[in-house]
C-alpha cells in the first residue's frame, strides 16, 4: 500500500529513530521538470534514514518515476520509468568542522551526498526527490530504434562555407593594386 510521503523530515530525528518510508508522491508536484518532459504517474519513493557505523546521519532514497519526453531523434512521444537512488550523508550546518563539498568518507564502500541542514531543520521531501530526477534526466532522450525525422545519414554532406574566403578575396583584391 503507498501513501503519500510527508513535505518536509527532521533528519536527525528521523536518523535516530531509524525512519523507513515507502509512499508516493503526486505528478502535479513535479513543476521544475523542464518542458516537453512529464511525470505521468505519481513517483513511487523508499526512504530509510539512520546512523552507518562511523556515527554517519544517512539517508537512503530511492525513486521510480514514469515519464513522458519527445524523442530527440524522431520528435515523437517517448515514455519509460526513470529511476534514481541515492545516500546522503545529513551534516550539521552549524558544525565548524564541516566540509560541505566532501563526498564520502575514506575508507567506506559508499559514495555520500552531503547535505548541511541545522540541528531541528526540516528537508523539503518534495525538493529532494525532484532534485534527484532532474539529476537523473538523460541529455537526449531518443527510443531505442527510430528512424531520424530531418535527413537521412546516406544525404551528401555540403561543404561548409569556408570563413577565411571573404579574408582571401580582400587579400587577392590589394595585392592586385
Amino acid at each position: 500500500m503507498s501513501v503519500p510521503f510527508p513535505d518536509k523530515l527532521d533528519p536527525w530525528r528521523a536518523a535516530r529513530t531509524g525512519l523507513c518510508l515507502e509512499g508516493v508522491l503526486a505528478a502535479r508536484e513535479f513543476t521544475r521538470i523542464p518542458a516537453p518532459g512529464q511525470v505521468l504517474a505519481p513517483v513511487r519513493a523508499r526512504l530509510k534514514a539512520g546512523v552507518d557505523g562511523n556515527g554517519l546521519v544517512r539517508i537512503d532514497l530511492w525513486l521510480e518515476a514514469e515519464m513522458s519526453w519527445q524523442c530527440q531523434r524522431c520528435l515523437n512521444p517517448l515514455g519509460w520509468t526513470q529511476t534514481a537512488a541515492r545516500t546522503f550523508e545529513v551534516r550539521d550546518s552549524q558544525d565548524q568542522h564541516t566540509d560541505s563539498q566532501a563526498l564520502g568518507r575514506a575508507g567506506t564502500d559508499v559514495e555520500y551526498e552531503v547535505i548541511t541542514a541545522a540541528r531541528g531543520e526540516l528537508l523539503s521531501l518534495q525538493d529532494l526527490i525532484e532534485d534527484e530526477l532532474l539529476l537523473a534526466l538523460p541529455f537526449a532522450p531518443m527510443h531505442e530504434n527510430c528512424k531520424p525525422i530531418l535527413g537521412t545519414t546516406d544525404a551528401p554532406r555540403l561543404k561548409p562555407d569556408n570563413p577565411f574566403a571573404a579574408l582571401a578575396a580582400l587579400q587577392d583584391r590589394n595585392n592586385l593594386k
